[in-house]
């Protein structure tokens, strides 16, 4: 059974299926710590926008997971809202995560703006906003 979950009474399609497919195997990746899979989905300009306004860079923010400065157990997508436009694409969407962050655990929902852009028909992930 998968550490993450999606909620929503829409069925999503095509180009936001992709997007909404690959958005839950970067969150598994994080469960697992799996270093490769974190980074395939991560454009080189990818920012972390944490809910404390500190901007962590995409190097920064595999380092974070992988030294377990971020650790993540389980988490739910819940209704993520998908707009594209040509080869970029943002997705409104709470995420729900038990996760252990800077020594802290406890149960968080992130209020997400997150970016997306597609190069030669992948789509990557660009910019997680969590303000």
């Amino acid at each position: 059974m998968s550490k993450v979950e999606i909620s929503s009474s829409k069925v999503y399609s095509g180009e936001e299926n992709q997007i909404l497919q690959e958005f839950k195997k970067h969150i598994e990746a994080l469960i697992k710590k799996d270093k490769a899979g974190i980074e395939a989905f991560l454009d080189p300009s990818f920012q972390l926008i944490h809910m404390t306004g500190t901007v962590a860079s995409k190097s920064q923010y595999v380092n974070d997971v992988m030294t377990g400065v971020l650790n993540y157990y389980h988490s739910k997508i819940i209704n993520p809202e998908i707009e594209i436009n040509n080869d970029s694409a943002k997705m409104k969407v709470d995420v729900n995560f038990d996760a252990k962050v800077y020594g802290g655990k406890g149960n968080w929902t992130l209020h997400s703006k997150n970016h997306f852009k597609k190069i030669n028909n992948k789509w990557y992930f660009v910019k997680w906003d969590n303000i």
